[in-house]
């Protein structure tokens, strides 16, 4: 999902906002994503990767969410930026630059 799909559909919409008040982990990792705070975007997408991999139906496609997710921040960030470092990347997420190049 883009960001305004986001806004609108998950963080606006009121039958939303009452289960994102039971999981205040999930309210975190969709606001840092949406408004682009990286590093605690990651720090709360480890909270999520836990949650995914306990379900015993989601944990089968795990890594393909993982990756893809990973691709999404990347791409949102790069957007910006006509050129960019990894070691700059690596700063902004809080990640080291292993971690962005796999």
């Amino acid at each position: 999902m883009d960001r305004q799909t986001i806004k609108k559909k998950i963080l606006e919409a009121s039958e939303v906002i009452v289960y994102l008040m039971k999981l205040p982990e999930i309210k975190n990792y969709l606001e840092s994503f949406y408004y682009c705070r990286y590093r605690d975007f990651f720090t709360n997408f480890l909270w999520v990767i836990d949650y995914v991999k306990k379900d015993k139906y989601i944990n089968l496609h795990s890594r393909y969410f993982i990756r893809e997710t990973r691709v999404v921040v990347y791409a949102q960030f790069l957007e910006s930026y006509k050129t960019v470092r990894l070691q700059s990347m690596a700063n902004e997420f809080g990640v080291s630059v292993d971690f962005i190049d796999r």
